[in-house]
């Protein structure tokens, strides 16, 4: 009789939809239990996928010690997750990767401040980030709300007709990116002007506007993993 397979999928369905009854009981018991039958080992198991794979190298502690600290901080977080938004996979590893960015810098900033300039470390003048993206699927994601917040809004944030030709001359650009090869700030204005007509110095006007909206999104997206794209609430205001 032939073995059966290994189930390779640690975290999926079922762990969501302990998650959501976790967040729905008001009750600590069966939440403890619900915890620690269905969540606690797909949230381990993720955090240690995460942390061998992408590496973080100012993290100066054991992986199992990272795993912990990070583990006990998505636990804290776990009530934020909202099952109509997307995948709880998705959601819990977007903040697992962006918390480690951020406390791995911070410990990198702490480091360099407190280092002794009679032990220079070269490799503290240039932090190589790629290691944090060996593949670009947030970045993807992210580029696709991107566009998505700005089909549906760039109207209602521009009311000038010059803006709105080159608001979407700058979003035609994004809608590209994949084609573009020359990716540097300076051709882009190039290529902008060359679409609108329109002089830089007003393009830059229209780029810090979208910047503003911009910000907001990647904090509700390193937050959350996703951000409303339908319209504009006082959140972006």
């Amino acid at each position: 009789m032939p073995r059966k397979k290994k189930d390779r999928i640690y975290f999926g369905s079922e762990a969501e939809k302990a998650i959501v009854e976790y967040n729905q009981t008001t009750n600590q018991i069966i939440k403890e239990q619900i915890y620690k039958e269905k969540i606690e080992y797909p949230l381990n198991k993720m955090v240690e996928n995460i942390i061998n794979r992408f590496k973080f190298p100012y993290y100066f502690d054991s992986t199992e010690n990272i795993k912990k600290e990070v583990v006990s901080f998505l636990v804290a977080n776990l009530h934020k997750y909202d099952q109509s938004k997307g995948r709880a996979f998705s959601y819990f590893s977007v903040i697992t990767k962006n918390h480690l960015i951020l406390e791995n810098r911070a410990r990198y900033e702490h480091l360099k401040t407190h280092r002794s300039i009679d032990t220079p470390d070269p490799n503290f003048d240039v932090i190589d980030e790629s290691s944090f993206h060996k593949t670009n699927d947030d970045t993807v994601e992210f580029i696709d709300l991107f566009i998505q917040f700005w089909e549906n809004n760039l109207t209602t944030v521009f009311k000038k007709k010059k803006d709105i030709l080159v608001a979407d001359a700058i979003l035609e650009l994004f809608r590209q990116a994949g084609d573009i090869e020359n990716f540097n700030k300076k051709a882009l204005y190039v290529l902008i002007r060359e679409i609108t007509g329109i002089k830089t110095q007003y393009i830059t006007g229209v780029i810090n506007k979208m910047r503003e909206h911009t910000e907001r999104m990647l904090k509700e997206y390193y937050t959350k993993g996703i951000f409303d794209t339908d319209s504009i609430d006082e959140f972006f205001f």
